[in-house]
């Protein structure tokens, strides 16, 4: 749910390998503690290797424009990308946040986004900041869908108004994540995070 720096196409991409990253929403949940923050302590100084060498070492710049360039955002070319940021948000909720709550907190940032981002980039007519209200909607659907299956499920029981305030906030955080310069991936686990954690 972004400006429009790449191709739909290559938005779908960019998504598929977004919801790849639902492989860290079992080893969350299934990791000792301990054993999920190592994993994910490792993975974030890799990427931040990676981060460095497409930047400084002319041979993996090349390989990254060759192999990934099509994908990546203006700003992730000048910055971090954000597949750095969805591992730093994975570690952060795991730290601070029961197995449950950063469960879904993950999924929230992974499938949400993915929705908003699509729908928004292909219907999306009606401009709110620099993003569509047609893919703020989308995030705020799948998020009370996300939350209202995990109620239902008993996996974590909020009260309805709860999913609903929740829902709402972190849309308006999604919304407003450029604005206040914050990844989106970052931002959308910590506000969900904490915002569940509270109502449950």
């Amino acid at each position: 749910m972004t400006s429009h720096s790449i191709s739909y196409r290559d938005e779908v991409y960019r998504k598929l390998i977004h919801l790849s990253s639902l492989w860290m929403v079992g080893a969350v949940y299934f990791l000792p503690q301990s054993l999920a923050i190592t994993l994910f302590a490792a993975l974030l100084i890799g990427f931040g290797g990676f981060e460095y060498g497409r930047r400084r070492i002319p041979l993996i710049q090349s390989l990254t424009n060759r192999t990934m360039g099509s994908i990546l955002r203006n700003h992730e070319k000048q910055s971090m990308t954000g597949a750095f940021y969805v591992v730093l948000a994975v570690l952060i909720a795991v730290i601070l946040f029961s197995k449950p709550v950063a469960v879904i907190a993950i999924i929230i940032m992974l499938v949400s986004d993915t929705f908003a981002a699509l729908v928004g980039r292909k219907y999306g007519r009606i401009k709110i900041l620099n993003k569509s209200l047609e893919g703020c909607m989308a995030f705020f659907a799948i998020t009370i869908v996300i939350l209202t299956f995990s109620s239902i499920s008993g996996f974590i029981p909020i009260h309805v108004l709860c999913i609903l305030l929740i829902s709402i906030i972190i849309t308006i955080t999604e919304l407003i994540s450029d604005k206040i310069k914050i990844d989106d991936n970052l931002s959308i686990v910590l506000i969900s995070g904490y915002l569940i954690g509270v109502f449950l």
